[in-house]
């Protein structure tokens, strides 16, 4: 059994649903200032836990 089998619609089914309440007006996205916080919040916590994380904006296209 794959994990698709597994997880598959439901999980699909919930984002649907969760876009569908946005897009209705039912459920609205935080803040810009309480996502950035909340990014923040999680990469300290990552970071003082010793998980490693990467990030993008400091990578460089190699020179061909």
């Amino acid at each position: 059994m794959s994990v698709l089998q597994i997880l598959g619609f439901p999980f699909f089914e919930s984002q649907a649903m969760w876009i569908a309440q946005l897009l209705s007006g039912k459920k609205a996205l935080p803040s810009w200032e309480e996502m950035m916080k909340s990014i923040k919040e999680f990469y300290q916590s990552r970071e003082e836990a010793g998980i490693p994380t990467h990030d993008i904006a400091d990578f460089e296209m190699p020179n061909n």
